[in-house]
């Protein structure tokens, strides 16, 4: 997940903005994982000015060059710009394996325009010198002398760069055969590294990094009492310089120093330089404190692994929310706008805890009074869930127009359907806890950048204006009325106010999924949207969890299930995901709630999006209706709704949903033995799938029918209005992205239009990619793209299959017939379970109008047997 985001950030209005990436493999296959200074590498054009991989970066991503997920990466920009037409060199050394690879590129303007170049590194074996070691650097006047412990004889190249500038270009001073070097560079803070090149040419990684200036301290840490402000920082040794609000504060030997000159309500900031001589570092990171008291009032209230927390809220005014603490443990548990926060994760014991007023720069006050409680052994009657803090700010007044508070809530409906369509595809074990904001002042600046994106450094100091605290949510998704001109495409996985994950997603929304809900008091465009970005940030945080296994939400072939497009795929990445306990603050927290029966569905929990009061269900017993179905699973019998808990027989067809393969779909799942005649009329003896259509926007009825014999598939259609239909089949039921039995209909009781197979296999992949070379590009090719007709020719055509439709009175009938293919897999024989989709479109001719046969977008097996 590195770079997903490398196209998104070179949009951002960055000069110069282009990264180049890949993954690093070792020569066995495995991912390189080493972290400097086991690994690092050299990039140049010129081997006389190189960067490493300790050059800056522009992303808002917070991963480094080499971040030891067996990817790099670095920022072209470092070079200057106007950089098309140029080569560059990437030397990759990994010390640990002894491996290193070169790769040379040239850089084109699309690149530059695309913001990214995609270049994967393989290691080989090779001999390694070895790095120059022990490098120091000794200031005499203007004089620099660097010493280092030298391998064996060779050339050593020295390189300097003018301290931490922006560009971090390092260039060459010199060359030399012994371990001593003398460097006379102008005035100005040096950086030096070296690199050592064997006689036989094998070139070694670059040394470390050693400065001619003493560096400022590290870890400057500031912590308000009710009485003075205490200022701390790593021991380092030497003299020091502290600072507050910029002016000169006092020097010290030791590493602390209290600040006894402070005043009720204000804010104060700290730096600190070290000393040496007449020598004087930067300053450290900034950090900062205010001098108000702790809230007061904290209560705690245990439960079996959870305290719930609530004080008092502060009067003070430049509070803006509490940093909530469990004593002994460095970190908040919580960050918050509110009066109460909840702690997880616990084990019987004793605990306690503290709150801290801050402001929305993060600056922390005194600590409350301490409340401590004790967790008990475990009882029954409990259920916990992911919950995820989420804001959904909607930007109502935009150059691209204006939203009405109607319009504004018919979004925020579309965002609770997403929550409903995520609490229950992941079995009630992720809760998007939304809070929404309107901003409806008029803003122009965040949407009169590139593309009109408001990406997070735009909108950042909004949401802190309107007390949004860094830690606060762990998600923000920002909707906004894209302005004239604008891309109106939707991101994910971004990052936003420290580590909170962020997502956009413009209105009106482009995009042709569908959520089958035909309410026009609920705008379900942005239903999709913020289903599919925010799962993109939901993969962000429990990556950041250190639980990188969710799938992908664009990479559908990277997923090994069944699976069909768009809803059907994020409802499988729900399902097949199993750490969601793994979550960690601050970006959720396992919440426990009661459930009395013990089925998963919580009894009574106004958080999440339903429950058993609400779902209909009995809290005090599992299976309500006695189906054998229990509740959870009635509730999670669909991707889009549930069964009925009160009802044992949901679709009406006579067989208990407990036992029923599909408890919605008044439907066959067996497809039986028959040669059909193929002339537009349904005679007797084809074969009922069913009759009911599952759902839709407008009247329609439709019986769908299916027959085989050795060498046809026969479907049959009775329609009592006109509709063009789509129909897809995955042949072998692997998942609509996988192999290359993916059958694709189109046709209307009027013609066939189309019939084509979309191959997913390795080998079209690698096809499709060698076409498109540094591109990323759709992994899939229909057999009709002219690409594939060049390397194959076509799978399947419609002069393949047999069709006639026909219309008396109104009424409309179609029969269709389709060849048994060994080549796609669509086998007609006892055993085979091909999966269909059935949509229709265009009813009536009005393109508005639609319905499916099953949930939309899902396949469903049908077995063919005698």
């Amino acid at each position: 997940m590195l770079y997903l985001l490398l196209f998104l950030v070179s949009q951002m209005g960055i000069a110069n903005f282009c990264v180049n990436w890949g993954e690093v493999v070792h020569s066995d296959g495995s991912p390189c994982r080493h972290l400097p200074p086991q690994c690092g590498f050299i990039a140049f054009e010129d081997i006389d000015t190189i960067i490493t991989e300790t050059s800056p970066k522009w992303s808002p991503r917070e991963d480094p060059p080499i971040p030891g997920n067996g990817y790099y990466g670095f920022e072209l920009g470092n070079f200057g710009s106007d950089l098309a037409g140029h080569s560059f060199t990437i030397i990759f050394t990994c010390n640990a394996e002894n491996e290193q690879g070169m790769l040379c590129f040239n850089v084109k303007e699309k690149d530059i325009e695309k913001g990214n170049i995609h270049n994967p590194l393989t290691l080989s074996p090779f001999s390694n010198p070895g790095v120059p070691r022990n490098v120091t650097i000794t200031k005499m006047g203007e004089k620099r002398i660097l010493k280092w412990k030298a391998p064996v004889s060779g050339r050593y190249m020295i390189y300097r760069r003018d301290k931490l500038c922006k560009e971090g270009l390092f260039v060459k001073v010199g060359e030399c055969e012994h371990d001593i070097f003398e460097d006379k560079p102008p005035p100005g803070r040096y950086v030096y590294t070296i690199i050592y090149m064997d006689r036989n040419g094998n070139m070694s990684a670059h040394s470390e990094e050693v400065f001619d200036h003493p560096l400022p301290p590290t870890g400057l840490y500031v912590e308000a009492s009710d009485a003075d402000i205490l200022v701390s920082w790593e021991k380092v040794g030497g003299r020091f310089e502290v600072y507050r609000n910029g002016e000169y504060l006092a020097g010290v030997k030791d590493t602390f120093y209290t600040d006894h000159k402070v005043k009720y309500g204000e804010s104060y900031l700290y730096t600190v330089s070290k000393v040496e001589g007449e020598n004087r570092s930067e300053p450290s990171s900034e950090a900062g404190a205010i001098m108000v008291p702790g809230p007061t009032g904290l209560c705690a209230t245990p439960l079996n692994s959870n305290c719930i927390l609530s004080w008092g809220r502060s009067p003070y005014d430049n509070v803006a929310g509490y940093s909530v603490y469990r004593v002994g443990v460095t970190e908040p548990i919580a960050v918050v706008g509110d009066t109460s926060a909840l702690d997880d994760r616990l084990t019987p014991g004793r605990y306690s805890y503290t709150v801290r007023c801050r402001d929305t720069n993060g600056y922390e006050g005194a600590p409350s009074k301490e409340v401590g409680i004790e967790i008990p052994q475990p009882s029954d009657g409990y259920t916990k869930y992911a919950n995820i803090r989420v804001l959904a700010v909607i930007y109502s007044n935009t150059p691209g127009g204006s939203l009405k508070k109607k319009e504004v809530k018919k979004i925020e409906r579309g965002i609770e359907l997403a929550r409903l369509f995520t609490w229950r595809n992941s079995s009630c074990r992720i809760n998007y806890d939304v809070v929404y904001m309107e901003i409806s002042d008029y803003r122009d600046e965040p949407f009169s950048g590139k593309d009109g994106h408001p990406w997070p450094d735009m909108i950042e100091p909004d949401l802190r204006a309107k007390g949004v605290l860094p830690g606060e949510y762990g998600g923000i998704f920002c909707g906004y009325v894209y302005p004239p001109g604008g891309s109106g495409t939707s991101y994910g996985a971004m990052k936003i106010l420290g580590k909170s994950t962020y997502c956009l997603g413009p209105y009106p929304v482009r995009t042709g999924v569908r959520y089958p809900d035909a309410s026009d008091t609920v705008y379900t465009p942005i239903t999709w949207i913020f289903t599919h970005e925010f799962q993109h940030n939901l993969d962000l945080m429990y990556d950041m969890s250190g639980y990188p296994q969710m799938a992908h939400g664009d990479c559908p072939l990277e997923l090994a299930t069944p699976h069909g497009e768009h809803f059907d795929f994020q409802a499988y990445i729900l399902k097949d995901f199993k750490d969601w306990d793994g979550i960690k603050s601050p970006w959720g927290k396992i919440t426990e709630t009661r459930d009395e029966d013990g089925d998963g569905l919580p009894d009574r929990d106004a958080r999440v999006p339903m429950d058993e009061e609400r779902f209909g269900s009995s809290p005090l017993e599992k299976d309500t209706d006695g189906d054998g179905l229990e509740d959870l699973r009635e509730f999670t019998a669909g991707i889009y709704k549930g069964a009925d808990p009160l009802n044992a027989n949901t679709d009406g067809d006579g067989i208990p949903d407990g036992i029923d393969i599909y408890p919605l779909y008044a439907a066959s799942d067996v497809i039986h033995k028959g040669t059909r005649t193929i002339d537009g009329e349904i005679e007797d003896g084809w074969g009922l799938v069913s009759d009911v259509l599952d759902f839709k926007n407008t009247d329609i009825s439709a019986d769908v029918y299916m027959n085989w014999d050795e060498d046809w598939l026969y479907i049959g259609f009775k329609l009592d209005r006109y509709s063009d239909i789509e129909l897809c089949i995955d042949a072998r039921h692997d998942g609509w992205w996988h192999s290359r039995d993916n059958y694709g209909l189109c046709f209307s009781p009027d013609s066939l239009f189309s019939v084509k197979i979309l191959d997913c296999t390795d080998e079209t992949r690698r096809y499709n990619q060698e076409m498109h070379p540094g591109e990323k590009h759709d992994y899939e090719l229909w057999d009709n793209d002219p690409l594939y007709l060049k390397k194959w020719g076509r799978l399947v055509k419609e002069s393949d299959a047999i069709f006639a439709g026909r219309e008396d009175n109104g009424k409309y009938s179609i029969e269709l017939a389709i060849p048994r293919n060994e080549a796609t897999g669509l086998l007609t024989e006892c055993g085979s379970t091909p999966a269909c989709r059935i949509f229709f479109k265009n009813i009536e001719r009005d393109k508005a109008k639609w319905a499916t046969l099953f949930e939309q977008y899902s396949f469903v097996p049908l077995r063919i047997d005698y």
